[in-house]
């Protein structure tokens, strides 16, 4: 068998011809390559419009191929799908350029909405060609073509990487040429982009010409379908009905990731009755139509237990974007069940543009998942607010006056964590007072408000963050603490003293110290078992002592929703000021650690003092 190579000439003939037939794809998938070529290359500290000009260029990969197949199928002339292309591109930039922060840096909510988006727009590639055909067989062909050719891209792009970097790696080491590391991560950035895409495009097939969808389908396909991906599915059906005859027994409602699994492996035969279709009506083949009309009938339950399952979760725990994407997916695989079932003509185009059309609907408007699940953890937040009397008159978070519930506290915790992380700092902004901002020591940046993490909204609320991991401590269960200075620079009026003793810190172990400035000579000493801080002038013998406990438990009065440790409290907390007839004494602490359960223990305590001899 002769082999026969593609000359130079062929291949930039091809070339040119797939880029005369894509050319928006093709530079869209340059624009990505140079953009996070640029990243690689730049300080982190770029603008973030070049990280999101990648993305969104990456998104417009699929985007004008599947407005340019369309225009094929169509037969439209170039005029007219140059203009589809000019709309689109003017569609993206808008898009680019409303992205006023970071996709991956910013609120969650921007990223799940571009994941949306590229969703949708590699559904539309799916049947984009096929809105005005009714062919069924075309439609699976052209989908297994590309399904098949997206393996074949990234298999030459993955071995030629490889390849490349091989290369390089004995051009530094062989011929002691310095190659930077970053110069790898370019190197896949660019194949991703130009030649992954551009090959790709080169051997997708033609919808303009009819003779390129003809119908093959491959043996192998349906030997992996049938006995291993249709096995598998059925044994998780046979384990969901067994959990679902176990919770009706026990009566019992059912656990909120039963649902995720049952979406999964409903997918998944779906999935699995589509790579079937060509050969469904074959006479050899009649297993097909059975066990597809006994799997969407199966389904019923299933989905059931499905809605049952998120709606539960949902009114305990209010709407977030993850609940929205299962109970929008549980309400889309019903219709897709129901029409399987009753549907005389089973249209398999309906399940990706079905799909399509949810997923654009749901990444924008006051019904899409963005709005819907604020406002639900909106309402869940300042009702938990109202009720523990956190939002003064006016609606602004006042600090605690009360002991909050460890749980309670904890699912404030949640949702402050959540509102932060997914729909960003405007979506509690309304809460927070200017005063109080400034009292927190939040920093205010050219972009107005700064806030650094979650905890530092609920530390607003005067108690700490709870992490979802935290458990309640036992009711006699000794707790520790530790207490800090929140603003370690704090200025203290020393004038009414005649000597500053220095810093001292005791802890296990060390429990005295001696100054000695000539004039005095000063012991102090912690007595830990009696809770006495004594300063001691030892040449006269005179003396002052003091307790600490009593500093601590007013500390923990003024901080009643108190779990976690180190805590910083206000400079004013931390001082303690005593007098007799010998002496005036201030002690400024910096640190007070120990445990406190039936009694308070000290453990550690960092400490200043000043003193005036009378």
């Amino acid at each position: 068998m002769k082999l026969s190579l593609p000359s130079v000439s062929q291949i930039l003939t091809k070339s040119a011809e797939t880029f005369l037939r894509f050319p928006m794809v093709i530079m869209a998938g340059f624009s990505m390559s140079i953009a996070a070529i640029w990243l690689i290359e730049i300080e982190p500290s770029e603008p973030y419009q070049i990280f999101n000009l990648a993305f969104v260029s990456g998104l417009g990969i699929s985007v004008f191929y599947a407005g340019d197949t369309y225009g094929y199928s169509l037969h439209w002339s170039q005029i007219k799908l140059w203009v589809v292309r000019t709309i689109l591109f003017l569609v993206l930039c808008s898009y680019g350029w409303l992205l006023k922060e970071s996709l991956l840096d910013g609120p969650a909510e921007h990223w799940f909405r571009f994941v949306l988006f590229v969703l949708a727009s590699h559904l539309l590639v799916s049947f984009a060609p096929f809105i005005h055909s009714s062919s069924m067989d075309q439609f699976w062909e052209y989908n297994k073509s590309l399904f098949l050719r997206i393996l074949i891209s990234g298999l030459y792009s993955g071995v030629l990487y490889i390849g490349l970097v091989i290369a390089l790696f004995a051009i530094r080491y062989l011929l002691e040429i310095d190659i930077k590391d970053i110069r790898f991560g370019q190197l896949f950035f660019l194949l991703a982009g130009v030649f992954n895409t551009w090959f790709f495009l080169s051997g997708v097939p033609d919808v303009s010409k009819d003779e390129s969808l003809k119908l093959e389908f491959p043996k192998g396909l349906k030997l992996f379908v049938q006995y291993v991906l249709i096995p598998l599915v059925s044994v998780y059906i046979i384990i969901l009905y067994s959990y679902l005859v176990k919770i009706v027994i026990q009566w019992e409602l059912p656990n909120g990731w039963v649902s995720n699994l049952v979406l999964t492996f409903s997918i998944a035969g779906i999935f699995s009755l589509l790579l079937l279709y060509p050969v469904r009506d074959k006479a050899d083949q009649l297993w097909i139509k059975i066990y597809s009309k006994a799997y969407y009938l199966l389904l019923v339950p299933l989905v059931l237990l499905l809605m049952v399952s998120i709606g539960t979760r949902i009114s305990e725990y209010g709407v977030t974007v993850n609940r929205y994407f299962v109970a929008t997916l549980g309400v889309w695989l019903t219709g897709i069940v129901l029409y399987h079932i009753f549907s005389e003509r089973k249209n398999i185009k309906v399940i990706p543009m079905s799909l399509f059309v949810l997923t654009v609907l749901i990444s924008f408007g006051p019904l899409g998942v963005f709005e819907v699940s604020e406002r639900s953890q909106i309402g869940r937040f300042e009702s938990l607010l109202v009720t523990n009397n956190l939002l003064d008159e006016e609606g602004f978070f006042q600090k605690a006056d009360t002991v909050i519930s460890f749980d309670e506290r904890k699912e404030i915790s949640s949702i402050a964590d959540y509102l932060l992380k997914i729909h960003g700092l405007e979506s509690i902004r309304s809460f927070i007072r200017e005063e109080v901002v400034t009292n927190r020591e939040i920093s205010k940046g050219e972009e107005g408000l700064v806030i650094n993490g979650s905890w530092e909204i609920v530390e607003m609320l005067g108690f700490e963050f709870v992490n979802e991991w935290q458990t309640e401590p036992e009711p006699n269960e000794d707790k520790g603490f530790g207490f800090s200075l929140r603003n370690q620079e704090y200025v203290v009026d020393i004038s009414p003293y005649d000597f500053d003793l220095g810093e001292f810190s005791f802890y296990s172990g060390k429990d005295s110290a001696f100054v000695n400035d000539g004039e005095y000579f000063w012991r102090i000493y912690f007595d830990y078992e009696q809770d006495r801080l004594s300063v001691k002038e030892q040449r006269s013998g005179k003396s002052i002592d003091f307790g600490v406990n009593h500093l601590v438990s007013a500390i923990q009065e003024n901080h009643k929703n108190i779990d976690r440790t180190p805590y910083t409290v206000n400079p004013e907390e931390m001082i303690i000021s005593t007098q007799n007839e010998d002496f005036d004494v201030m002690t400024v602490f910096s640190f007070i650690g120990g445990s406190s359960g039936e009694e308070i223990r000290l453990s550690n305590i960092n400490f200043q003092i000043y003193i005036k001899v009378k």
